[in-house]
């Protein structure tokens, strides 16, 4: 039986994922700040889900959850960092160093610890998969995103790199793009439009959720996809979390 290790787990996408693991009956590590918030999001402590309270900011909190978790299921299968922050509204001048380090914390400094906590039991063990969240916006600068875009940007830099360092050791780095539009709008990228086609059959928009191995601007560096969907919508957050829980069992 697999256990996933799933960061950002109280939120909706976290909560999503961990959810369709529970489904497929996987073992489930949930990891958040709060008890009482990761009961409410993904239900209370089970024989195959676990849930650990840590700081992902802290590389000792992390190490604490991660070990708690090997020594009740012996082994993490999949890494799933999901948890993040968003913020915007300010230029790059006016951007204060308490906003620029908020933002790395929660974007890279979380994924980084996770990394460093997980993948040694991975590699001594029989490998495993890793899943990284970063946007469409970090594939380029946008007006007053400046701290944001350069933060998810860094995750996509890591995804390549773990994936070229790992990918002959039996671990499989990808990262989703997940990609904040309303349904039926034309994706952005010349190289995936040229591609798509939404259930309508117009070509050139995609459907409300859809997943594209191997985009042209990254199949030669790592094995990312794009994972577009409406966040607020909960059948389309569904979607993707199945679709996550696909990329992680491939």
């Amino acid at each position: 039986m697999s256990t996933i290790f799933i960061t950002g787990a109280a939120g909706a996408l976290g909560s999503a994922v961990a959810r369709a693991f529970d489904a497929a009956g996987a073992n489930t590590v949930v990891i958040g700040r709060e008890t009482a918030r990761l009961e409410r999001a993904c239900g209370p402590a089970s024989e195959r889900r676990m849930l650990a309270v840590a700081d992902l900011r802290d590389a000792a909190s992390v190490a604490a959850a991660v070990h708690a978790a090997v020594q009740r299921f012996g082994r993490i299968d999949a890494l799933c960092n999901i948890a993040g922050g968003f913020a915007m509204g300010t230029p790059v001048h006016a951007t204060t160093d308490a906003q620029w380090d908020e933002l790395f914390d929660l974007n890279v400094r979380s994924l980084r610890n996770a990394v460093v906590a997980v993948v040694p039991g991975m590699l001594d063990g029989q490998g495993g998969k890793i899943v990284n969240i970063a946007s469409g916006s970090a594939r380029q600068g946008l007006a007053n995103m400046g701290a944001y875009c350069a933060s998810k940007d860094v995750v996509i830099r890591l995804t390549e790199s773990m994936s070229a360092e790992l990918r002959g050791k039996g671990i499989n780095v990808n990262c989703v793009l997940r990609h904040h539009r309303h349904a039926g709008q034309p994706c952005r990228h010349a190289e995936c439009r040229s591609r798509q086609m939404g259930r309508a059959g117009s070509a050139g928009r995609c459907d409300p959720v859809s997943v594209q191995p191997g985009c042209a601007r990254n199949s030669r560096r790592c094995d990312s996809v794009y994972l577009k969907f409406e966040p607020t919508g909960n059948q389309e957050i569904a979607a993707g979390a199945l679709a996550l829980r696909g990329l992680l069992r491939a």
